[in-house]
This record gives structure tokens, sequence and C-alpha cells, in this order.
């Protein structure tokens, strides 16, 4: 993730409580596959929590 999509990431899902690959993807014209890595770097880091598998898979923000 680069840090400019960091700093904007905490501004626009400050207030939700979950996010999806499809959302993320969307919001930062990236492929699923690029979004998918950056989510999983940010569950790593502590700053989500991963819940469910494949398609059904959110991110719950801690």
């Amino acid at each position: 993730m680069q840090e400019s999509q960091n700093i904007e990431w905490k501004k626009d899902w400050k207030d939700k409580k979950e996010i999806t690959n499809s959302m993320y993807s969307k919001k930062f014209n990236i492929t699923d596959r690029t979004a998918l890595r950056d989510l999983n770097d940010l569950v790593n880091k502590g700053l989500l929590n991963k819940i469910g598998e494949k398609r059904r898979t959110k991110y719950l923000f801690r």
C-alpha cells in the first residue's frame, strides 16, 4: 500500500464498520488482486480483522 493510499484510506473509512475487497479496489482504481494484498497487509499490521472466506470476506476495523 502506498502512503497516499494509507492516508486516504484512514480518512474515507474512518466512520464505516467494514469494507470489502470490491469497495477497496473501486476506491483506489486497482485490481482485485492488488486490493487483496493491501487488505491482507492491513490485517497483518493489526488495523483490520478479516471475517469470512472467499467472496464473503469482510474486513472490520479495529
